[in-house]
C-alpha cells in the first residue's frame, strides 16, 4: 500500500526517509498480521453463565454455601473448569511444528517460532486471569472452604482436585512462558 503512493505524496521527504518510513512501516504491518493470526488460532475459555451473578455475589460476599441454586451453580463451575483444564491441556500438549523443524531453517525462523509461541502462550495466560476465570476459581473454593466450615456432606475432593490440576496448568504456562519470552529476548 504505502509503495503505490506516488513521488508526489511523499512532498519534501527524501527518498532515504522514504525507504527508511516503508520498511518500518512493513515490519509493523506484519508483526501486526501474525499477532492477528495467533490471536484467530488461540483458545476461546467459555464464559460462565451471567444467570449466576446472584449467586456468586451470595457465595463471595457471604460466603453462604447452602441452597440448590448455590448447588447447581457450583456443578456448573466444575464441569465449566474441566472443560478450560481440557482445552489448555489440549494447547500445551499440541506438538510445536513448522519452520523450526525444517533442516534449512536459519535464525529467523528460529525466533519467529518463539515469537509465536511466545504469543500462544499470553493469549492463554489473559484469559486464566480474566475476571471470567477468576470468578469461577473464587466461586469454587469459597464454597470448598464454606462447606469443610459448615460439615457439609458434599466431597470437596473433586473441586480440591480440580484447582490443583488448575495450578499445575497455570505453573507450566508460566514457565513456558518464561522460556520463550526468555529465548525471545536473547535470540
Amino acid at each position: 500500500m504505502i509503495d503505490q503512493l506516488k513521488k508526489s505524496d511523499w512532498g519534501l521527504c527524501d527518498d532515504e526517509s522514504r525507504k527508511e518510513f516503508t520498511s518500518v512501516f512493513d515490519k509493523f504491518s506484519n508483526e501486526l498480521r501474525e499477532a492477528l493470526k495467533s490471536i484467530n488460532s488461540n483458545i476461546q475459555l467459555e464464559a460462565y453463565p451471567e444467570q449466576y451473578e446472584p449467586q456468586i455475589k451470595q457465595l463471595l460476599d457471604n460466603g453462604n454455601a447452602k441452597g440448590n441454586e448455590i448447588n447447581t451453580m457450583i456443578d456448573k463451575f466444575q464441569n465449566l473448569f474441566e472443560k478450560w483444564s481440557t482445552q489448555i491441556q489440549a494447547a500445551l500438549d499440541q506438538p510445536d511444528t513448522g519452520a523450526r523443524d525444517n533442516k534449512d531453517a536459519g535464525p529467523k525462523d528460529e525466533i519467529d517460532y518463539w515469537k509465536q509461541k511466545m504469543r500462544r502462550l499470553t493469549g492463554i495466560a489473559e484469559q486464566l486471569r480474566s475476571k471470567n476465570c477468576r470468578v469461577v476459581r473464587a466461586c469454587l473454593s469459597a464454597y470448598k472452604d464454606a462447606s469443610t466450615e459448615q460439615g457439609g456432606a458434599r466431597p470437596k475432593d473433586s473441586i480440591t482436585l480440580a484447582t490443583s490440576k488448575w495450578l499445575g496448568l497455570d505453573l507450566r504456562i508460566t514457565e513456558q512462558l518464561n522460556e520463550a519470552k526468555d529465548n525471545v529476548k536473547y535470540l
